[in-house]
């Protein structure tokens, strides 16, 4: 398999995110028929099984740590996306399409690309189908890749295993110690619970975070399983309605959502919300003003995509 590394294309970063650069196909599914709704919840998917299923079927650039690269890199901010995608036509256009949205790329190739399907319900929540390829098979860090860095961000998923796992935390460590700041999304509560409690308190405790994300599923779980980081920024992002933000040695507020209209596709808006909440923190917004932040570059995320679909 080849392998090779793309170098650094712009002369300053801000942010570093480290983890997947995926293909999302995106399938938005039809409402059912009236008269086939019967036993159907609402935002629900159907499948017609062993027969065809009307949709709408996209093809765009994905992978959480990307997309809050993307996101990051719209508001402004200097982004370097590090991870690996594979040596086939899909993983490079990936790449390109990361260089064509402002985003420095440090970016290993070879193996096979992977995809994600993006189920989308009809009230705008998706259910996701991943395969992740070569996304978690980056090795050997190099400490460059994170050279200039002022905040390092991680998915829960570039922790899932290694060898990308043991790269995260390495590069994590090398950061901070350039006085960056390092921020992770819980990201999935299907990973969390695979993970366990003891390895998500040890990931937690390892990396020390200044700032964790996670919406209300992620929130709970982390808090019966008894995560906790005294020291960090907690951010609850609650969908529609006002995020709880708890900062360490102040009484926990609240910070109203951006109202919105029916949504199609939610796909992103959380990695959108956490590039803006990043890009305000270091900007010098304190985290409950950076939260408002996060609430509307996640709409501008939302409307944009109900736009495109």
């Amino acid at each position: 398999m080849s392998f090779r590394f793309l170098p650094v294309r712009y002369l300053w970063v801000v942010l570093v995110a480290v983890g997947d650069l995926v293909v999302d196909v995106v399938v938005r599914l039809d409402e059912p028929p009236e008269g086939h709704r019967a036993g159907v919840g609402p935002g629900s998917v159907v499948v017609n099984l062993g027969s065809d299923t009307p949709a709408v079927v996209t093809h765009r650039q994905g992978g959480s740590a990307a997309n809050v690269c993307v996101a990051a890199a719209e508001q402004g901010l200097g982004a370097r996306f590090v991870g690996q995608v594979g040596d086939d036509p899909i993983g490079r256009w990936l790449v390109e399409s990361l260089t064509a949205a402002g985003v420095e790329t440090a970016v290993r190739i070879r193996g096979r690309t992977g995809s994600v399907v993006v189920l989308c319900h009809a009230d705008g929540e998706r259910s996701m189908i991943t395969d992740r390829g070569v996304a978690a098979e980056l090795a050997d860090p190099d400490p460059t890749w994170v050279e200039g860095a002022r905040a390092l961000h991680l998915p829960l998923y570039s922790l899932a295993a290694d060898p990308l796992l043991s790269t995260a935390v390495s590069l994590a460590a090398t950061a901070r110690r350039g006085g960056a700041l390092v921020s992770l999304d819980l990201s999935s509560t299907a990973l969390l619970a695979a993970l366990g409690p003891a390895s998500v308190a040890h990931l937690v405790a390892v990396l020390a975070p200044d700032v964790v994300l996670a919406n209300r599923a992620e929130a709970a779980w982390a808090e019966a399983a008894g995560i906790a980081v005294p020291t960090a920024v907690w951010v609850e992002k609650r969908g529609a309605e006002a995020a709880l933000v708890v900062v360490p040695g102040r009484p926990a507020e609240t910070v109203p959502a951006v109202a919105l209209g029916p949504v199609a596709d939610s796909t992103g808006a959380g990695d959108a919300f956490a590039a803006g909440w990043l890009v305000a923190a270091l900007a010098g917004a304190d985290p409950v003003a950076a939260t408002a932040a996060g609430h509307q570059a996640a709409a501008d995320r939302l409307v944009a995509l109900g736009a495109g679909i």
